[in-house]
C-alpha cells in the first residue's frame, strides 16, 4: 500500500509539472545536480533530502493521525476529530513564506483525507506513503515550493506570476487550484470506497444514547 501511494504521489506531481510547463506557468533553468563538483555528490545530497522528507512525514502523521486523532476519536465525534486534527495541521504551516487562504483551504482538506485515508485502512501506511511521496516529489525531483520551503531538486524552475491562482506561486501547489481539484477528487474517491467497503457511515452508527457516552475505543468508529 505504501509503496502504490508514493508511485501515486509521484504520478500527480508528474502531472502537475508537464501540465505548468506546457502552459508557460514554470520554466527550468537548469538540472540542478550538474552544478555540483560531481553527479554521484549531487544524488547523495537529494537522496538525504529524500531520507529526510521520510521522517518528517512520518513524524507529522504519527503526531496528527496517530496519537492526537485517534485519542480524539475516543471521546469525540468522529466528524470532530477528523476537523480539529486538520485544522491543527493546516495552522501548522501558518508561518511558511507565501502562506495563504487558499493554502489554508488546501492543507485542511489535504489533512481531512489523511484521517480518512487512516479510517479506510486503519493504518497510518497509506498518509505516511502519500505525504512523502508527495513532498519528495514536488521538491527534491521536481523543484516546487513545498508549504512555502525551497530544497536542492533534480530540476530548478522559475515560478510564474502568470497562472500563480493554479500553481500557487511562492507557496508552491499546495497553493493553488489546481491541488483544490485533486484533494477533491481524491477526498471523493475515499468517501466512495468507504461506502463500498461498508465502512462508510461516519455519523449515522453513532448517536449517543446520553451526552455522556464516549467511544470505548478507535476501532469502534467505524462499524
Amino acid at each position: 500500500m505504501k509503496e502504490t501511494s508514493d508511485l501515486g504521489e509521484f504520478g500527480a506531481a508528474l502531472v502537475l509539472f508537464i501540465l505548468y510547463l506546457a502552459l508557460g506557468w514554470i520554466q527550468i533553468q537548469s538540472v540542478a545536480w550538474l552544478d555540483r563538483p560531481s553527479i554521484l555528490l549531487g544524488v547523495l545530497s537529494l537522496a538525504g533530502f529524500v531520507l529526510c522528507f521520510l521522517l518528517q512525514s512520518a513524524g507529522e502523521e504519527i503526531i496528527f493521525r496517530g496519537y492526537y486523532f485517534q485519542n480524539l476519536m475516543q471521546c469525540w465525534r468522529p466528524e470532530v476529530a477528523i476537523t480539529v486534527t486538520a485544522v491543527s495541521f493546516s495552522l501548522l504551516h501558518c508561518a511558511n513564506p507565501g502562506f495563504s487562504p487558499l493554502g489554508a483551504f488546501n492543507i485542511f482538506f489535504i489533512g481531512v483525507w489523511f484521517a480518512l485515508a487512516y479510517l479506510l485502512t486503519r493504518s497510518l501506511w497509506l498518509p505516511i506513503g502519500f505525504h512523502w511521496g508527495w513532498n519528495a516529489s514536488l521538491s527534491v525531483v521536481f523543484g516546487f515550493p513545498v508549504s512555502g520551503v525551497n530544497f536542492p531538486a533534480v530540476f530548478r524552475v522559475k515560478m510564474s506570476e502568470t497562472g500563480a491562482l493554479w500553481t500557487g506561486g511562492a507557496f508552491g501547489p499546495e497553493g493553488g487550484i489546481a491541488v483544490t481539484l485533486l484533494t477533491s477528487a481524491l477526498l471523493l474517491g475515499t468517501v466512495w470506497m468507504l461506502h463500498q467497503s461498508g465502512s462508510g457511515s461516519l455519523v449515522a452508527d453513532h448517536a449517543f444514547s446520553d451526552s455522556s457516552q464516549r467511544y470505548d475505543s478507535p476501532s469502534n468508529v467505524i462499524q
